[in-house]
């Protein structure tokens, strides 16, 4: 039996052998048994992965995303020996690299792309829905789809065009929650985060009298906290029927008036910081870094790695959901949240082990050295949080509800623009909430 298992062996290393000569009598004008410049290299074959790939990434190389993919590029190729991959960083300008080059009909087996803008890319990404049943390395024996969570595997299928089918592997995941430092919560005597609006008015109080300053926020991020508030209130469907009313009426509705007065009243105590008025990004987190308030008034759970360099080491990091109100539509369960994700092109010769590869970025050890490096989230079920992120994670077990990034108010860009700068205004106390009614009202296009 070993002897005829041995002679199999030569048999097969002669076929091999004399396959590689005859390819060899080729002039260097022949192209036809060799990629074209469009094409990658191979397919996976029944030996194991095989392929050259090309991938263009939408980190700058000196960003800690491309450090710990170069890392993860690296061990995929020692562990699969036939596999080349190599990058292109094209940084923030890659979703408009990639139409261009894909229409040209050049290599890219992979390329990044934010979900929700996924639906644009449809027409040149691999679908993932058989590869998704499948069990990876990094995977520990689970299937891909539960490997990963499920909020944004959720949001993959909610991206595509037929809310079901998944065209992009989800990674480096971001939410819009209010960040905060335990430190002073607990200088201030605060033993919980709050829930609801009244608890987070409590909590503002405590810090007030402490000597705390509660909030701050700078122009950058000034629009979350109205995206949730008024969603709160309303429901993204009725912001958006607010925001694109054109007869004024709908502004009319009691409703808005109380979330209005809601904010009004957070300037009016002194609970938002004197700064606000003229912080420009960064100002507003690197006064929250520092110490000198205790929540950031919403902003994205990459805050722990924007300030990494100027808060302290041993910042107490904490998040929260923005708080639920009374009668209101939508809870804590609606976020404000996406993820960046791979696209395998659909053209790509070898599909197999891009999206190998790609499970090996989004689960397991590359996933948890992610979240670790950039302080983000991790996505695998079985991965790691950054500690800054901890709380943020149980946050995450509440949603069940994506609303857009605009939360409604992007449904009319001239009139959220209206709406933005009298918001800025109500924030700061420079105006009342009847006043930021009615000068919204007023200004129907």
């Amino acid at each position: 039996m070993r002897r005829s298992r041995f002679l199999s062996v030569i048999a097969l290393i002669s076929m091999v052998v004399a396959l590689a000569a005859c390819g060899s009598n080729k002039s260097k004008g022949e192209t036809a048994s060799s990629p074209s410049a469009t094409q990658s290299a191979t397919t996976t074959t029944e030996t194991g992965l095989k392929g050259e790939l090309v991938y263009w990434s939408m980190w700058n190389e000196n960003e800690t995303q491309a450090t710990v993919i170069k890392e993860a590029i690296s061990a995929f190729e020692a562990e699969n020996k036939d596999v080349k991959i190599k990058v292109q960083w094209n940084g923030r300008d890659n979703g408009k690299l990639i139409k261009p080059a894909l229409d040209a009909g050049q290599q890219v087996d992979i390329f990044d792309s934010d979900n929700n803008s996924l639906s644009g890319f449809e027409s040149y990404a691999l679908k993932l829905d058989d590869y998704m049943t499948k069990a990876y390395a990094s995977t520990n024996g689970k299937a891909l789809k539960d490997a990963l969570a499920p909020v944004f595997y959720n949001a993959m299928q909610v991206a595509a065009t037929d809310g079901t089918s998944v065209y992009g592997m989800p990674y480096q995941p971001y939410m819009y929650l209010i960040p905060y430092n335990k430190a002073l919560f607990a200088k201030a005597g605060i033993t919980a985060a709050p829930q609801t609006w009244a608890e987070f008015m409590e909590a503002c109080e405590k810090l007030k009298v402490a000597g705390i300053t509660p909030l701050t926020v700078d122009d950058a991020y000034m629009g979350v906290s109205r995206m949730y508030h008024f969603s709160r209130y309303l429901g993204q469907e009725g912001v958006a029927k607010l925001v694109k009313d054109k007869t004024g009426a709908e502004w009319d509705n009691p409703t808005v008036l109380k979330a209005a007065k809601d904010i009004e009243e957070l300037a009016s105590k002194g609970y938002i910081s004197k700064q606000v008025a003229t912080n420009k990004f960064p100002a507003g987190q690197i006064e929250f870094a520092n110490g000198s308030a205790a929540m950031y008034f919403g902003n994205g759970t990459w805050l722990p790695n924007e300030v990494a360099t100027v808060v302290p080491a041993d910042f107490q990091w904490g998040e929260f959901a923005f708080p639920a109100v009374d009668g209101g539509v939508q809870g804590r369960e609606a976020a404000i949240y996406g993820t960046q994700c791979l696209v395998i092109n659909n053209k790509s010769n070898a599909p197999d082990a891009a999206v190998a590869f790609a499970a090996s970025l989004v689960t397991g050890k590359f996933d948890s050295e992610l979240s670790k490096q950039t302080k983000g989230i991790a996505m695998g079920t079985d991965s790691t949080w950054a500690p800054e992120l901890a709380d943020a994670k149980a946050v995450f077990a509440e949603v069940t509800t994506q609303l857009t990034k605009g939360g409604g108010w992007d449904e009319d860009a001239d009139k959220n623009a209206v709406v933005g700068a009298n918001y800025i205004k109500l924030v700061t106390g420079k105006i009342t909430a009847e006043e930021f009614v009615n000068n919204c009202k007023n200004n129907v296009k």
